[in-house]
């Protein structure tokens, strides 16, 4: 038996040379899908199942590599794949800040402009507010969630109220700060973006999302849902660990958080996605570049885009819960797309991490 020295000895080595592996310069795109699957698998060791996750690297408009591993139910049999539905959670945000801007585009609001250019009878607390500061989280709104009374309303009562009413619960609590001095991430700013584009459209959110980016782009397998809603054979979930083995969990999401947080999707779709993006067919390239360019005297969020550098390099994009981090590479119109269905903290690392490999690979 070896003595104990020898077993850590052996161990450090070990764990070296996995993070040798996948942190050293890659070559190829067949090196990149070696070492990201070398990263995933070394960075969720800890799970007590192999976790369901689907990456793409995209540039230009093109899949430059992609990884899959694990069965959409921990305990299923149906293998993750691309056709595999994961929620998006708080990336959904980025769908609703692509339409703010493609309505900018077109005419039908003015990022400078007051939401309550839009909506009448807002809040007072809330008629100074902009359509770039609720983009941005700097608006200072409440989340319904800080009201007690609508904490009190039944579920079944909560999934279906309409977004004015929604708003109305958010609305109770006092702001935060001053629209424009801070910045505080918010689900309420989403909303009521959602409620504008309702008005200058004259349609609801959903169709006007459906309309305007699922349809054309062909992406016939995103959804829109609340807690109770089942679509085809798929309940939407995410897996938290338990000790050895792990609990399904449905957010309980909302019709008004279509917006913020409601859609489920899977890889085919966020590649098409991305890729109307990265050729500029969603959006023109100013459009695009507005999204995620930092705002002088703020971090953290541009207008609906989280943003951060890593080696002088702007990374930028949006995590979901969780599970799910996409991070955009403007330098190389690069694109790391990372869905997981396990809502744990070291997925969310490794998510991460993965589009920092991948950010490396496209520089080079």
């Amino acid at each position: 038996m070896k003595d104990l020295t020898t077993i850590l000895a052996l161990a450090i080595c070990l764990v070296y040379q996995s993070c040798e592996k996948h942190d050293r310069p890659v070559k190829n795109q067949n090196q990149l899908k070696e070492d990201v699957a070398a990263l995933i698998n070394t960075r969720t060791q800890k799970l007590s199942f192999k976790a369901p996750i689907a990456w793409a690297l995209l540039q230009s408009g093109t899949v430059i590599s992609s990884y899959q591993q694990g069965f959409e139910i921990p305990d299923g049999n149906t293998a993750v794949s691309d056709e595999s539905l994961f929620l998006l959670a708080s990336a959904s945000k980025m769908i609703t800040s692509v339409m703010v801007m493609k309505a900018a585009e077109e005419g039908k609001i003015q990022l400078k402009a007051k939401a309550s250019d839009y909506v009448s009878e807002l809040p007072a607390a809330w008629e100074t507010i902009t359509i770039s500061q609720l983009l941005s989280h700097t608006d200072g709104m409440a989340d319904v969630t800080d009201n007690e009374n609508y904490k009190a309303l039944s579920p079944a009562v909560t999934e279906g109220l309409d977004r004015w009413k929604y708003l109305t619960y958010a609305a109770a609590p006092p702001v935060y700060f001053k629209a424009g001095t801070q910045s505080r991430y918010g689900q309420t700013g989403f909303v009521l973006l959602s409620l504008i584009l309702e008005e200058v459209y004259e349609m609801p959110y959903e169709t006007l999302i459906a309309q305007k980016i699922f349809m054309p782009l062909g992406m016939l397998r995103t959804h829109f849902f609340t807690e109770s809603d089942v679509i085809g054979n798929y309940k939407p979930q995410v897996f938290e660990p338990a000790g050895n083995s792990f609990t399904k969990v449905t957010p309980p999401y909302v019709y008004a958080d279509f917006a913020t947080a409601g859609i489920c999707t899977n890889m085919k779709d966020m590649i098409r996605f991305i890729s109307a993006l990265q050729k500029n067919e969603l959006l023109n390239a100013q459009s695009f570049k507005r999204l995620y360019t930092p705002i002088e005297g703020k971090s953290g969020f541009a207008l609906g885009w989280q943003f951060q550098h890593k080696d002088g390099q702007l990374m930028t994009g949006h995590t979901g819960g969780w599970s799910v981090v996409v991070m955009h590479f403007p330098a190389t119109n690069a694109t790391s797309i990372f869905l997981s269905s396990v809502a744990d903290e070291s997925i969310l690392n490794t998510g991460y991490q993965v589009a920092e490999k991948a950010l490396a690979f496209t520089r080079q």
